[in-house]
Parts: C-alpha cells; sequence; structure tokens
C-alpha cells in the first residue's frame, strides 16, 4: 500500500484516515488508563507517519488541513487537560477525519466494500502488531495494535449492515476477527500475561482477506 494510490484508490485513502483515527482512539483510551506520555506521542505520531505524506493528496481533494488537531491535542494532554476534554478533542479529530474520508476518490467498489476492506487492513495491522507484541516488551507496540483494532471495529461498525447485505461470509469473518482482537486487546493497557492465539489471529485476518476476494 503506497500513498500515491491514494489519489485513486478510495481504499488506500480511507486506510491511511483509519491508521490515524487507530492512533488517536489508543492515545484517548491511554490517557484514561494514566499513559500520559503514551497518548501524547499517539496523538503526535500520524502526524509525520500519516498526515505528511497524504497532504498534497488531501490538497488534490480539496480537504483542508486538520493536523492542528493532532498536536493541539498532545499539547493538551501533557497540559493536564480533563479526561472529558481529551475525549472531546479526540471526538473533534475522529469527525474531521470522518469529512475527509467524504472526499475519498470515487470508484467502481461500493462504500461498504471500501468499509470493509479497510476494515480488513486495519485488523491485519492489529494482528500483525500483537505477535510483534510477544516479542518485545515495548508497551507502544501493545498500544499501536490496539488502536488498530479499535479502528476496525470502527470501520466496521458505521458500515456493517451494508457490508452484510453485500458480502454476508465478509462479514461474519470479520466479526470473528474483531471477537478474537477483542480479547487479545481487552484494554489499553498491555495484559499481563498476553495469552491470545498469534497463529488464530493471524488466520482470521486471512480469512477476512479470503472473503473479501470472492
Amino acid at each position: 500500500m503506497t500513498i500515491d494510490a491514494a489519489y485513486t484508490d478510495p481504499v488506500v485513502y480511507k486506510a491511511a484516515l483509519a491508521i490515524a483515527a487507530a492512533h488517536v482512539l489508543a492515545a484517548r483510551d491511554a490517557y484514561a488508563k494514566g499513559e500520559t506520555t503514551a497518548a501524547a506521542e499517539m496523538y503526535a505520531h500520524p502526524v509525520s507517519e500519516v498526515l505528511f505524506d497524504m497532504e498534497p493528496v488531501f490538497a488534490a481533494q480539496g480537504v483542508a488541513d486538520f493536523t492542528d488537531l493532532f498536536t493541539d491535542t498532545s499539547a493538551a494532554v501533557f497540559a493536564g487537560e480533563s479526561q472529558e476534554q481529551i475525549n472531546a478533542r479526540t471526538d473533534a479529530i475522529l469527525a474531521a477525519l470522518d469529512k475527509a474520508a467524504e472526499s475519498a476518490p470515487a470508484t467502481d467498489m461500493s462504500d461498504a466494500m471500501v468499509s470493509a476492506h479497510v476494515a480488513s487492513d486495519q485488523i491485519d495491522r492489529a494482528s500483525d502488531m500483537y505477535r510483534l507484541s510477544l516479542d518485545s516488551d515495548f508497551y507502544e507496540t501493545y498500544l499501536d495494535g490496539y488502536g488498530f483494532y479499535q479502528a476496525a471495529e470502527r470501520a466496521f461498525t458505521q458500515a456493517e449492515s451494508d457490508i452484510t447485505a453485500e458480502n454476508s461470509d465478509a462479514a461474519e469473518s470479520i466479526r470473528a476477527a474483531l471477537g478474537l482482537l477483542a480479547e487479545a486487546y481487552p484494554t489499553a493497557l498491555r495484559p499481563a500475561p498476553m495469552d491470545a492465539d498469534a497463529a488464530a489471529l493471524a488466520v482470521a485476518a486471512s480469512e477476512v482477506q479470503l472473503a473479501l476476494s470472492q
């Protein structure tokens, strides 16, 4: 998946937005658990990791810059704003991401299937990060995966009925994968021990991709 493809491929375009959403969802929940530094970093990361590269794509699609929402929220975390204030800032970011998603490039693929492919991408990322977390004590690796799981669930929930109507097998495979991810990522805090089946997660992610390819 390359950013250049985002000019013409709505899945790539919306997947980039979902990656940004994953970071802020994880950041919000990490802040609620007292992980201030990790939360602040997670709010800021999308600016350099995703949005900078997407800037010319957004410009081509007529999307106004909204990176200040991320950096301002990161600063607000360090400033000690209340959870309610941070939640409101997060909601504003998510609303901006949803607004940007409305300007995705046109395609023959239905909106429902675009959303299903975005959910699949996030499920795959969450599965990969869980496997990496088993080999690392680095908290942010787990938190990344938690965010990808949250973003996958969000992408699917927003279009679940339409996805189910168009491809019931894909919808069922996504639900199954999300169920496993919910057990693997119970909270924004890394569980001890981490005892989910990484192989089962990988298989579930592959089954989603298979269902969407048929």
